[in-house]
């Protein structure tokens, strides 16, 4: 079972990625900054998604509550790298970059 999933979540992955990379490279030609950051954290989103629903990927964030709030609140994030899932989660997390 742990090989379907894995299999399907790579399909997932293959299907999601070359057309929205494509659509992030052209798009990168008329658009820059945080509407393009956001197009990529879109796709991040599903991602993570995926993970969740094909593989039954589950996280758990301590500290939120701890955070600044506001859009001018500076933080710096130190991650506890379990593995590259962090990079794909991190976005889809923070309200900004």
């Amino acid at each position: 079972m742990a090989l379907l999933r894995s299999i399907v979540h790579a399909l997932w992955m293959l299907v999601t990625v070359i057309p929205w990379g494509i659509i992030m490279v052209v798009a990168s030609i008329r658009i820059r900054g945080n509407p393009l950051y956001w197009m990529a954290a879109r796709w991040l989103g599903w991602a993570v998604d995926g993970a969740r629903l094909i593989l039954g990927i589950r996280v758990r964030v301590n500290g939120m509550e701890n955070l600044p709030q506001g859009e001018t609140s500076a933080a710096i994030l130190l991650v506890k790298h379990q593995s590259t899932f962090e990079t794909f989660l991190m976005p889809t997390l923070m309200p900004h970059p």
